[in-house]
């Protein structure tokens, strides 16, 4: 009895000596809440100084988003045109008008045709001659240099590969020509925007990183008395450098909701001009803005680069300033 009683005092006596939360890691939210509220502060306190530097974040992050939102708007209609893909076939200039139609009615039989349309050689003289102007030549002419043609519609994008071989092998086909060489063109100019949108982030990011320090540095300069009197009585270059951190996260974040702002002012003015030229050209043409997860993804970048740049300006500031 005596040995369980003692036990039962040590174990009394461990838990009173070992409190179950620490008062450290209890403040630690109330302190990060503490220099969070006071870093927003201090930018309410100077607002032009503070409206000045978010423009200019601001102007930084809108212009690779631009560029990505560019390059999506690209991809979308390239596969938009991708989807109505035509396949032309311009048949042999011996064939006679019969065999011609005969030739439509064969390959509408073929699978992965949805749909054809004949042109006539006269039909294709006809039109030429409308286009270029030349319907005072047309009746001068000896003969048509133009062949017939078929063109067809695919079933889908995945066929077209197959049709066309097959369209290729047959006598009475001349050329095989499908409508994608712009298409290539067109996913070209989207690689190349993409590459520019990462170069020009990467850039806009290092300049980011020079502003939004010197900012910070200007910051810390400011208070060189008080980081020098909070040194002296022992506090950490962690615990002073922690407002200004949440300083430049503060600065970056405002910067790229900002952006957001601006871009979406930019989509609304965009997007009724390209309603205009769509009615002028009978499409129904319309552009996407930032999708959810590119608005987070700049909202993370913006936040990112101005605690990066604030850690980098405040711990080298700090050091450097003797208790």
């Amino acid at each position: 009895m005596k040995a369980h009683a003692k036990s039962q005092e040590r174990s009394q006596k461990r838990s009173q000596k070992r409190p179950k939360h620490s008062p450290k890691s209890a403040n630690v939210w109330s302190k990060h809440k503490k220099d969070a509220q006071a870093s927003l502060q201090r930018l309410r306190h100077t607002p032009l100084a503070s409206a000045m530097t978010l423009f200019v974040i601001a102007i930084a992050l809108l212009l690779p988003a631009l560029l990505f939102v560019v390059q999506a708007n690209l991809g979308t209609l390239m596969g938009e045109f991708r989807e109505s893909a035509r396949i032309t076939v311009y048949l042999q200039d011996s064939l006679s008008d019969a065999e011609v139609e005969q030739v439509s009615e064969d390959l509408l039989s073929l699978e992965g045709i949805a749909s054809l349309r004949l042109v006539s050689r006269q039909s294709a003289l006809e039109s030429f001659s409308a286009a270029a102007g030349f319907d005072r030549v047309l009746p001068e002419l000896e003969g048509n240099p133009l062949p017939a043609a078929i063109v067809i519609q695919p079933e889908s994008t995945t066929v077209v590969a197959a049709l066309t071989q097959e369209l290729g092998q047959r006598p009475d086909i001349d050329l095989v020509q499908v409508d994608e060489q712009w298409i290539q063109r067109l996913a070209a100019i989207s690689s190349l925007i993409n590459t520019l949108a990462l170069v020009l982030g990467g850039v806009i990011a290092v300049g980011l990183i020079f502003i939004i320090g010197n900012t910070v540095r200007v910051s810390v300069e400011q208070r060189r008395e008080e980081v020098r009197v909070i040194k002296l009585i022992g506090g950490t270059d962690s615990y002073i450098a922690r407002p200004f951190l949440y300083s430049g996260l503060f600065q970056g974040l405002f910067g790229a909701v900002l952006a957001l702002l601006l871009m979406l002012l930019i989509y609304l003015i965009v997007q009724g001009a390209v309603a205009a030229v769509a009615d002028e050209f009978g499409n129904n043409l319309s552009i996407r803005g930032l999708s959810l997860l590119g608005c987070v993804q700049l909202l993370l970048a913006g936040a990112l680069v101005g605690w990066l740049a604030a850690c980098l300006a405040a711990w080298r500031t700090i050091r450097e300033i003797d208790a």
